[in-house]
């Protein structure tokens, strides 16, 4: 997701996600390349399921 992204780092971060990393111009977009920044469930919490 992009950092710039900011209603989309608030839903992850609502769903208890974490950042985990940042690739720094990953992907090309016309002459540039886009940051992105990648989110993820800890294993305890994805493997409790929801309401545990």
């Amino acid at each position: 997701m992009s950092p710039e992204n900011a209603p989309g780092i608030a839903a992850a971060r609502l769903l208890g996600m974490g950042k985990d990393g940042v690739l720094g111009e990953s992907h090309l977009y016309g002459e540039s390349g886009t940051t992105k920044e990648l989110w993820s469930v800890p294993a305890p919490e994805w493997l409790s399921g929801p309401g545990e």
